[in-house]
């Protein structure tokens, strides 16, 4: 899928609630919201503190605020563009992916006011690997509630991905406060090149009829979805925490704690059905190899 496209407007579609006497369906409209400035946006997040704005993840590394009026404010949010892989030619499913406000956000007597947390994709320094996603915490400006504060960037996870695509990249709060992310199988066709769990080189043609795929082996964080505790510090670096109602997080085996939904694909987005009478069920949007595409229901 090509997600890195040149588009200076955001468009809103909009239900009418009357529809056409000879349509079985309500009319579809489409309303510019705001143009200029935004090039490959990828993500819209509300921060819940009552501001009305809206933050627009732009993947080549910038977030954009939408005020109570709709208006892009000329000076972005967060600019970590220098801290992204160099762009791809032709296409990119790399770069600024995600934002995700702590549900803390405009608490002021809580550890997570006032801070936010991003998915990038990241330089690497392992030969054998094209770049690194990045998930980090930032904490908004103490001068300029529309700024972020570029020198607060705390590391929470990095891993590894072999090939260019299948990046996952969607961070959110879930209703036990927890942060979700998903993470795709690593790319190339099949699950089955180089930094795959039995993969080959030379690829799909070359694939050992007993392969397992990064998305199934459970001793990394590729093809899942993630749950941590960003407070926490038992993970293996100290850097979160691991949730105890984590699947594997009582097991003293190989299988990676983090780990919450396995056997994925490239989950690039995902949302809980958490509205007024919503079951809490994550939905998980998983982009298919070539004629199907997936959302799974995802439960415990």
């Amino acid at each position: 899928m090509q997600f890195l496209r040149p588009a200076s407007t955001l468009l809103l579609g909009l239900l009418l609630n009357t529809p056409p006497a000879d349509a079985a369906f309500p009319r579809l409209q489409i309303e510019v919201v705001a143009e200029g400035q935004i090039v490959s946006p990828v993500a819209i997040a509300n921060a819940g503190d009552g501001s009305d704005r809206l933050f627009v993840v732009d993947q080549r590394g910038l977030i954009h605020i939408l005020n109570a009026e709709r208006m892009v404010l000329p000076m972005p949010f967060l600019d970590i563009g220098a801290k992204l892989v160099v762009e791809r030619a032709g296409f990119d499913e790399r770069g600024l992916l995600s934002i995700a406000f702590h549900p803390d956000f405009s608490n002021p007597d809580a550890a997570g006011e006032g801070k936010f947390y991003v998915y990038y994709s990241a330089p690497t320094t392992t030969p054998e690997a094209n770049h690194m996603s990045v998930v980090a915490e930032y904490s908004i400006s103490t001068d300029d509630p529309n700024l972020a504060d570029l020198d607060s960037e705390r590391i929470l996870l990095t891993i590894d991905q072999p090939q260019f695509n299948h990046n996952g990249g969607q961070l959110d709060f879930g209703a036990d406060g927890f942060l979700y992310i998903s993470t795709g199988d690593g790319g190339g066709a099949d699950d089955n090149q180089l930094g795959h769990t039995g993969g080959a080189a030379g690829g799909r043609n070359n694939r050992p009829t007993d392969a397992l795929g990064n998305a199934q082996d459970l001793t990394n964080l590729l093809g899942k979805i993630l749950r941590i505790d960003v407070f926490g510090n038992d993970s293996p670096g100290g850097e979160y925490g691991i949730p105890a109602s984590n699947p594997f997080a009582a097991s003293d085996g190989p299988e990676r704690d983090e780990i919450f939904v396995y056997g994925l694909r490239n989950p690039w987005r995902f949302s809980f059905d958490d509205g007024p009478g919503g079951s809490g069920d994550l939905f998980v949007a998983d982009v298919g190899q070539g004629r199907f595409e997936e959302v799974n229901i995802s439960r415990k």
